[in-house]
């Protein structure tokens, strides 16, 4: 009995589209009609013209004669959708993620989708494809791909051709010594892809299946006529190719159907043959190992089309044309587990070799294809090819490498490791980070009215963000820069790092001296990812679990995660792979390339500690610091996608930072919009942000990696007081209050966040860090140094979920640089501030009072014991430090503490 079939497509599709942009790149005078011929499951070694002993294709053995047959043609994945995927994308499994029996979104540039915005008619059909030929305009060119379902079971052609291979003598399956014959059951396991075909269940089915590429054979025979005839009268050349998804094993070594690493399964027919304009062999037969991810560049520059930015493929125009180029040294082919865990693998092949290898349990087998082509005698555990072995095996740890399953290490294979049917591609991430920005300071309003600030500044791509991604109105984040960088970097609350105030120098703390203060032995070196570093938090940086999981890490721009000397200021040691400019200090000498990014300029005698790092190629230049960094994020991300490595781009301007020096490209126009020179400097710089991402997108939508690459803007405090208030907001930058912790927050995730959308959840800075781990996709398993703080707001992305209603969010800052100090607690509307040296607590709704003018802390002592108590339970759990009181020589109260001996508020003048 045959096992069933896989069902898996639905109704046939038949889709013409005719799309021609303006500005698509220049086509030869007569680009080639194409026709793509794919019947499903059909084994490379299935055509008479290899000498087959039974199969009977006189037109497509006529086909190879005319053009070129590779031999050694492998699917990528063999399986129908994976390999599919492959061909229609150029992209290999190892770069795409699907890498098994399951669907993913396509969202890179497929075959079709070039040729048609090249100006061709594309069209995907099945019975049909003759009356396309005949209907279709003959102005345009043809790109038409004939999906057959043939010779995939079930396994009944016409009788006429049944019948005929019945009466034939069939040969022999394949059985490698290396089978354990004993294990198999005509029967067949429960998945059917284990079975012993034998007797009449044998015959039947080879005579099945062997009837379906003959009646094959002779129904493309019309087509492949009726479509050259029509691109002769159109004085068109033409291309035809033959291939297929995948083979069927039919009983080779004890296994149906697909998804193995044997000949019958991954070695598919290739045939491509076109008219004399074009070239190409004729009667080439190629060793050459090729894959079907090949075909989209092949076809794409025959086409003379434009390629798309992320490929793997490799055309194979050179061997048409020249016969004996080699394109590579070896070819790599793969497949989750379908049937059985035991059945993933991974291989490789060089035409003559093949190497596979099974992750389940490590087991090895080398074949030599040239003396043993149906795989009988398993090498692997021949010594005299044990020098063979390690090189395959070698090359297979080098290769996987990187992988998120972590089948290698770089130094040997690892076994045993979880491999689920569908690996999801890891998405490019780009954390856009801006310094001092306010919550109006863009022409998105975040507030429910449009302001002031919104009319006054010009951030057009900002506003394109927000309509295609998710706005955050209640974002908040540490009121200053380090607290809040190392919250992100580390997933940590800033009580707990205790990095609570702005770094610089070693051992040294921004604090003035004061006659009644004394902040706590706080970190002020910042952080390190390793143990033992004077004041400093040790702790797992973001950037290390990301380049774990295979991810190129890279940081542009403002670091001011660490003190100078200390660790912890190169961010090449907290996990970056990639550091532009990033140091200690946590603003730029200068903006401007003519005065070298230094701030020789600024001080006398010039304090060195100020000048930006590593951009010497843009000294002495005309240009802004906020565009020269953008111009090395986008080398840095074109070189991550030309090694096609996922990407996590940290990309953190100085701007809009002080000093404030105007941005050339965009100041004069806000002068003579009537705004006072410090007002358009400003404007300028904020400008000058926005068209950094804008260069960015534009940079992502080039390369081809726009639609996987999820993108989250954010600033690190609020707008310092020498800035216009981001009204209806009160305070700035170092305070407590919704001017210096709420910031402007957007994120586009493709495919996931819903565009135009607004959320009105509460989060903090904190949360980065795990929703950054969830949409990598790392399974980090909070095995990190530190206890992380944060909540990941995925939910909140994919629209499932909203925050918890009891959720606290918690502020500590234990100074009194420019500010008092404080801790603060939100929950819900409430708001409780507690200002330490008074011990002074302030009650806020904002809900009724974003503004905070007006604090109901004595109308609402029972909530101000709540909260306040609630503060320093998570001031405790979070082991805050507290500051010392130099009138008592003791540290200040926690909040409960500071509650009146009957549980009320005490007022401002206690």
């Amino acid at each position: 009995m045959i096992p069933h079939p896989v069902k898996w497509r639905a109704a046939i599709l038949c889709l013409l589209i005719a799309a021609a942009w303006a500005d698509r790149p220049a086509l030869a005078a007569a680009p080639p009609d194409i026709l793509l011929l794919m019947p499903d499951q059909m084994r490379g070694d299935s055509l008479s013209i290899l000498g087959h002993s039974i199969v009977r294709t006189p037109h497509l053995d006529a086909m190879a004669r005319d053009g070129a047959l590779f031999r050694r043609a492998y699917s990528p994945v063999p399986s129908c959708i994976p390999a599919r995927f492959a061909l229609l994308t150029g992209l290999a499994p190892q770069t795409s993620g699907v890498v098994g029996y399951a669907a993913k979104p396509i969202r890179t540039p497929t075959l079709p989708e070039c040729l048609a915005q090249a100006g061709y008619a594309t069209v995907l059909v099945g019975r049909k494809a003759r009356e396309v030929v005949a209907e279709t305009s003959v102005t345009q060119p043809l790109f038409l791909t004939a999906s057959f379902y043939a010779p995939h079971p079930p396994l009944f052609p016409p009788a006429q051709y049944f019948d005929a291979y019945l009466k034939t003598s069939l040969p022999p399956v394949a059985f490698g010594d290396w089978v354990e014959r004993s294990k198999l059951s005509p029967a067949g396991d429960r998945n059917g892809h284990r079975v012993l075909l034998e007797g009449e269940t044998l015959r039947r089915a080879q005579a099945g299946y062997f009837g379906l590429i003959e009646h094959l054979d002779a129904a493309v025979a019309p087509l492949i006529a009726e479509f050259k005839a029509r691109s002769e009268r159109a004085g068109r050349p033409w291309v035809i190719v033959l291939t297929s998804d995948h083979g069927e094993m039919l009983g080779d070594h004890g296994y149906f159907r697909k998804c193995e690493p044997y000949e019958g399964s991954a070695n598919v027919p290739l045939i491509i043959a076109g008219s004399p304009a074009l070239g190409l062999a004729r009667g080439l037969q190629s060793q050459q190992p090729v894959g079907l991810e090949d075909l989209m560049p092949t076809l794409i520059e025959l086409a003379e089309v434009r390629l798309p930015a992320r490929v793997d493929g490799l055309s194979l125009v050179p061997v048409l044309r020249g016969g004996q180029a080699k394109l590579r040294d070896w070819l790599h082919f793969e497949h989750a587990p379908c049937y059985s865990q035991e059945q993933a693998f991974h291989a490789l092949t060089d035409g003559r070799w093949k190497y596979v290898w099974r992750p389940k349990d490590g087991r090895e087998q080398l074949f030599d294809l040239v003396s043993d082509p149906r795989e009988e005698r398993d090498q692997a555990v021949d010594a005299a090819q044990a020098a063979e072995l390690r090189q395959w095996r070698s090359r297979l740890v080098q290769r996987l490498a990187g992988r998120p399953e972590g089948f290698s290490d770089g130094q040997r294979l690892v076994a045993g490791r979880p491999y689920p049917p569908l690996q999801v591609a890891r998405p490019n991430i780009v954390f856009f980070l801006v310094d001092d920005l306010g919550w109006q300071e863009t022409s998105v309003p975040f507030h429910t009215e449009v302001t002031e600030l919104n009319r006054r500044y010009r951030t057009p791509h900002l506003q394109r963000l927000a309509a295609e991604g998710m706005k955050f109105t209640q974002a908040y984040a540490s009121a200053v820069c380090s607290p809040t960088r190392v919250s992100a970097l580390t997933g940590m609350n800033a009580a707990r790092h205790r990095v609570t105030n702005w770094t610089l120098r070693k051992n040294r703390s921004p604090d003035p001296a004061s006659q009644v203060f004394e902040p706590p032995a706080w970190n002020l070196n910042g952080v390190c990812a390793t143990a033992g570093v004077e004041r400093t938090v040790h702790a797992t940086p973001l950037p290390a679990l990301l380049r774990r999981a295979g991810y190129r890490t890279i940081h542009v721009g403002k670091a001011h995660f660490g003190a100078k000397d200390t660790p912890g200021e190169n961010p090449l040691n907290l996990g970056f792979d990639v550091n532009i400019a990033g140091h200690a200090a946590g603003g730029p000498g200068s903006y401007w390339g003519a005065k070298n990014f230094s701030a020789a300029w600024r001080t006398n005698p010039p304090d060195r500690i100020w000048d930006v790092p590593g951009l010497d190629a843009y000294h002495g230049q005309d240009i802004c610091l906020t565009e020269a960094l953008t111009r090395e994020a986008i080398q840095a991300v074109a070189q991550a996608v030309a090694d096609r490595r996922p990407f996590y781009l940290y990309l953190s301007h100085y701007a809009v930072h002080a000093p404030w020096e105007k941005d050339d490209r965009f100041y004069q126009k806000y002068l003579e919009a009537g705004l006072k020179p410090f007002e358009a400097t400003l404007a300028s710089m904020i400008e000058g942000m926005d068209r950094s991402l804008g260069d960015l997108l534009a940079a992502l939508q080039r390369l081809g990696v726009a639609q996987e690459t999820v993108i989250l803007f954010m600033s690190d405090n609020g707008s310092p007081s020498q800035c216009p208030r981001n009204l209806p907001l009160r305070g700035h930058k170092l305070t407590p209050y919704e001017g210096g912790i709420r910031e402007p927050m957007i994120v586009k995730w493709p495919g996931i966040t819903r565009p135009g959308t607004v959320c009105p959840e509460p989060l903090l800075i904190e949360d980065f860090f795990p929703t950054l781990i969830e949409v990598a996709g790392v399974d980090w398993g909070g095995k990190t140094v530190q206890q992380v703080d944060g909540v990941s707001f995925v939910p909140l992305l994919k629209g499932t979920a909203s925050a918890s209603a009891d959720r606290a969010l918690v502020w500590h800052y234990p100074h009194h640089y420019d500010q008092p100090p404080y801790s603060a607690l939100r929950q819900g509307p409430w708001k409780l501030i507690y200002h330490h040296l008074p011990r002074r607590l302030e009650l806020f709704n904002l809900e009724d009072d974003l503004g905070e003018t007006r604090d109901v802390a004595n109308a609402q002592p029972a909530k101000v014991a709540e909260l306040a108590r609630l503060l320093a339970e998570r001031l405790r759990a979070l082991e805050a430090q507290m500051p010392t009181d130099k009138r008592t020589g003791q540290p200040i109260e926690l909040p409960d503490q500071a509650l009146g001996a009957n549980g009320r508020v005490p007022r401002s003048s206690d």
